[in-house]
């Protein structure tokens, strides 16, 4: 009878070590099942993302460092150009590119006008006279626009950004990048501001050497 009992608790005890043996077992291969599934969206996410591009034509009137002629008369602030759309809701910072022609831009602010900035370009709000463009949103080639959400802007723009704060940012430094090199110019930059998952304003350009 005791030989009998210490059998049977013997047999207790293979049982449930086999079943715990079984349970990790299966707990692993369900973690490599999730790993496994993970890889393989990331690597779908990462052939879906291009890599960055940098923007340099706004609504294809607007092209950086060339001549804008239909700007020609429009007064500067700072050596800045102050346009909003014809919605009265959106407002395009253009800054100078100065060395270049006068009517030659290297960078630009795009942003909700309710959202503007004025201290920020030490402009006065009640006297600053704003150009119109016939336009219901600004948007660039890459057709960013106001509005987009974090990952809109990354499949457009690719991975290799940094987090700054309220969002994202690009940064191309010379030599690494043809474009600064036909312009001689030593970075490019382009920010990406988000409020609620929406993007609510952006700037993009050439630094000033």
């Amino acid at each position: 009878m005791g030989m009998e009992k210490k059998l049977s608790q013997m047999e207790n005890r293979i049982i449930i070590f086999c079943l715990v043996c079984l349970f990790v077992s299966c707990k692993e291969i369900y973690k490599i099942k999730n790993d496994l599934i993970e890889s393989r969206s990331q690597t779908k996410v990462k052939r879906e993302i291009t890599s960055f591009k940098p923007d340099m034509i706004i609504n294809n009137q607007i092209t950086f460092m060339k001549s804008c002629d239909f700007l020609e008369n429009t007064k500067k602030y700072n050596g800045r150009i102050f346009i909003k759309n014809k919605m009265n809701t959106q407002c395009l910072v253009l800054g100078t590119n100065y060395g270049g022609g006068e009517n030659e831009f290297k960078e630009a602010e795009i942003v909700y006008f309710k959202d503007l900035d004025f201290k920020k370009y030490s402009v006065d709000k009640k006297s600053l006279d704003f150009y119109t463009m016939d336009v219901k949103e600004f948007i660039t080639e890459s057709f960013i626009q106001l509005g987009m959400s974090k990952h809109e802007i990354i499949k457009k723009k690719g991975l290799d950004y940094e987090e700054v704060k309220n969002g994202i940012s690009y940064v191309l430094k010379y030599p690494n990048a043809k474009i600064l090199k036909e312009y001689n110019m030593p970075s490019y930059c382009a920010n990406f501001y988000f409020k609620d998952g929406k993007l609510i304003e952006y700037s993009f350009g050439f630094e000033t050497p």
